[in-house]
Formats: structure tokens, sequence, C-alpha cells
């Protein structure tokens, strides 16, 4: 029992440690030098360790976990808000067909001169339109029908 008050107390500083993060954030107003995904992943691990906790008969770790997963998704919550200008839309768009669930199957990238299209939705992956895309110049379009010549030999 006592490593349960141990274990909960740590994760109660832990909770306290993120919430002062979210206050100096909150100041700040700017997000520098962290990993969104990484903050996900212990948020994620704290909601495993609420399903976990009470299999294991820990009240007090339990309780200290709610605690830091509540602070984690505050955290987050406000990584994402402060991040809103320094995330290039394109990573944006990415990141909400992946979890929508989109299929974007790798493209074979050549020459970069197409479109590449999510399954679902039709929205470029990189977010590019047709006015994007530069017209091939009578080389590379040379260069192009070799590669294609030496493809059809094999």
């Amino acid at each position: 029992m006592i490593q349960d008050l141990i274990n909960g107390s740590f994760e109660i500083l832990a909770g306290l440690a993120v919430l002062h993060h979210c206050a100096v954030l909150r100041r700040d107003r700017q997000v520098r030098g962290l990993s969104i995904p990484a903050v996900f992943f212990f948020t994620a691990w704290g909601f495993w360790n609420i399903y976990y906790y009470p299999f294991l008969g820990q009240p007090f770790s339990f309780a200290g976990g709610i605690f830091v997963t509540a602070a984690n998704c505050a955290y987050l919550a406000l990584l994402i808000f402060y991040s809103q200008g320094r995330m290039p839309q394109r990573i944006k768009r990415w990141a909400l067909c992946s979890w929508r669930g989109h299929r974007n199957d790798s493209p074979s990238f050549t020459f970069g001169y197409d479109l590449y299209p999510c399954k679902h939705c039709g929205q470029d992956i990189f977010g590019n339109t047709w006015e994007d895309i530069e017209p091939l110049t009578d080389e590379m379009l040379d260069d192009l029908h070799r590669e294609i010549a030496l493809e059809g030999e094999r």
C-alpha cells in the first residue's frame, strides 16, 4: 500500500509540473521547442493508467493518474491552440485527414509535378493545386520520355 501512495504522489507532482507548463504557455502564448506528439503520447499513457490502476488495486495511483491525465489534456489543448499560427496549413490538413482515417498511400515522387489527392476527401496531400504546379521544361519532358522508354524495355 505504501508503494501505491508513493506512486500516487509522483502522479500528483507530475500533474502539478504539467500545470506549471500550462501557466508558462499561457503567459508566453507561443510554442517553441516542444513536440506535440510526445505530449500526446504521455496523455495516451495517462488514459491507459486510469484504466489499469484499478485492476492493480491502487486507488492513490488511480487518483493521481486522473489528475496528471487531466493536466496533460489541458496542456495538449493549449499546445494545439497556441501553435495554430506556426503549424503549416498543409500539415494540419494532413493530420486531420489521417485522424479521420483517410488513406494516403505513399505515392512515388519522381519530379514533384503531380497532385496526390487523399482518396476520401480529394484534397492534395501537400495542399497543392494545379496552379501551384510549374509546367515541365522541354529538357525535363525529354528525360521523362527516356525514363518511360527504358521502363518499357525491361
